[in-house]
């Protein structure tokens, strides 16, 4: 869950979430990790203690968490083309302005229902 912290940090639109996505990558590979161990424990092997410190999750909320990761991998990877284009067609009028301060992350798949409304608009919008 670390890593999708990482994936938001400091990005202020979809050209740096665009940029962050190996940490999304990251989090669904740690993920599949996750699923197979916990697979293999099903097959009788025992839980080890070293990872007692891990969150305990079921297969189903794993696979459907993965699913939430490879869907925003999709959406950030179209949003950041659109703002690509959109920076490119715009005029080039003198160097880019800053990020106003304390400008919050693009919405992203992560958050509640609202945010989530948000994505699908933003998605809607650029078709």
């Amino acid at each position: 869950m670390t890593c999708i912290r990482f994936f938001t940090h400091g990005a202020s639109s979809y050209l740096k979430l665009g940029e962050q996505q190996r940490w999304l990558v990251r989090a669904k590979e740690h993920l599949r990790t996750y699923l197979q161990e916990q697979q293999g424990r099903g097959a009788g092997r025992k839980r080890s203690q070293v990872n007692s410190f891990r969150k305990m999750m079921s297969s189903s909320d794993v696979s459907r968490h993965m699913n939430t990761i490879e869907l925003q991998l999709e959406v950030t990877r179209f949003l950041q083309r659109c703002e690509s284009a959109a920076a490119s067609k715009a005029p080039k009028t003198g160097p880019p302005s800053p990020e106003p301060p304390g400008s919050s992350p693009p919405p992203t798949l992560f958050g509640g229902s609202p945010m989530k409304v948000e994505v699908a608009c933003k998605v809607r919008i650029r078709l």
